[in-house]
């Protein structure tokens, strides 16, 4: 029973497939501050893929803490988005790429 796909392996492609698919969800969102500027927008640093700080950047008129507060946000969007998309990608190809396993007769005994 080895490369044949059962229901088990069938409902663990699926869930480590959900799990692949929230993570790149997750880090295809844009991510916001909590912080808003002075005409009441809620400021953006990007996506977890692309980092856009000119938003930030506008509203401490260069560098500054908005642009630290986006930076950090970004890190951790992708300190806990990247990882999972990985484990679900692992686990996904994992099951998808077993082998099977030529079982004899006489092996069975």
């Amino acid at each position: 029973m080895g490369g044949a796909l059962t229901t088990r392996r069938l409902l663990a492609m699926i869930a480590a497939g959900l799990v692949l698919l929230i993570g790149v969800l997750t880090m295809w969102q844009p991510v916001y501050l909590s912080e808003f500027d002075n005409y009441g927008l809620q400021i953006s640093c990007g996506s977890g893929f692309f980092a856009d700080l000119s938003h930030a950047e506008i509203v401490d008129g260069g560098p500054g803490p908005s642009t630290d507060a986006c930076q950090s946000a970004l890190l951790i969007r992708r300190v806990w988005a990247i990882p999972t998309m990985v484990l679900g990608a692992a686990v996904l190809l994992t099951l998808a790429l077993r082998g099977t396993r030529v079982v004899s007769p006489q092996s069975r005994n």
